[in-house]
């Protein structure tokens, strides 16, 4: 008995075809760019003398910011924090996928986004910022290793690397 096998052509797609497919790709691939924005807003914010009133000290040297300045350490904290909250989220993203699956790890991110944020916003003491901090870079590494997954997983196998590139070449 021979064992035959049947090589069938599947159909070619084109991108305007996969349109609603793209259009979710974009929508997702848009969480890799929480990263960088996020280093924008808050080097613009530490430079705003409400910020600085709050979490600074009084300098009357420093004349751009009326008067107020801001520790070193205080700063290089609330940029190290969110990287080390996004490493430690990337150790544990198998795992979290594993059981939880990747569209349930991008919503995780969001929630754990949101909370951040409110936690930043709301409070006036430095030990809530660097939770705060921390916990957003745990949604960031989350939103940057998912995103990326969950694009190449959801495209089309024929339109797979183009969807990738489009993805890679955005951020």
């Amino acid at each position: 008995m021979a064992v035959t096998t049947r090589i069938t052509k599947l159909p070619d797609t084109s991108l305007w075809e996969n349109r609603r497919c793209l259009l979710i790709c974009i929508i997702v691939s848009l969480a890799n760019m929480q990263y960088g924005l996020d280093s924008v807003i808050v080097g613009s914010l530490q430079a705003m003398p409400g910020f600085l009133k709050v979490f600074g000290y009084e300098d009357p040297s420093a004349v751009a910011t009326k008067g107020y300045a801001i520790g070193g350490t205080f700063q290089q904290l609330i940029g190290s924090l969110l990287t080390l909250g996004a490493f430690l989220s990337s150790l544990c993203a198998g795992a979290f996928a594993h059981y939880w699956g990747r569209r349930s790890a991008l919503w995780a991110a969001c929630a754990l986004n949101a909370v951040a944020c409110i936690i930043q916003v709301a409070s006036s003491n430095k030990a809530a910022v660097y939770v705060g901090r921390l916990v957003l870079g745990v949604a960031n590494g989350f939103l940057v290793t998912f995103s990326n997954i969950y694009t190449a997983e959801v495209a089309p196998f024929q339109l797979r690397a183009v969807f990738v590139a489009l993805f890679s070449g955005k951020s």
